[in-house]
């Protein structure tokens, strides 16, 4: 999302003419401030929420690495049990 979209354009331009008439009044500067806090906004928690996502991978528990070294066993088993097979062929 760039700075060019319609609604930013036209908020930077009501800014720019409320600076422009020389008796700015807090409120009226206020105004396209608030309508931009919106955006801006929505724009800090989408990247607070990507930069959350970049978190270390979880440590492996002792039974999953354990149930990994007895699949892996397994397959090792079949594969010999395999060539066996095709040997004998």
């Amino acid at each position: 999302m760039g700075l060019d979209t319609p609604t930013t354009t036209m908020l930077f331009s009501t800014l720019q003419r409320t600076l422009n008439q020389g008796d700015t009044t807090m409120a009226q500067l206020l105004y396209p401030l608030a309508l931009l806090a919106c955006p801006i906004g929505m724009g800090l928690m989408m990247w607070l929420m990507m930069r959350g996502n970049k978190q270390a991978a979880p440590q492996q528990s002792p039974s999953t690495t354990t149930e990994l070294t007895q699949l892996r066993a397994e397959v090792d088993q079949l594969r010999a049990a395999q060539r066996q097979l095709v040997d004998r062929d």
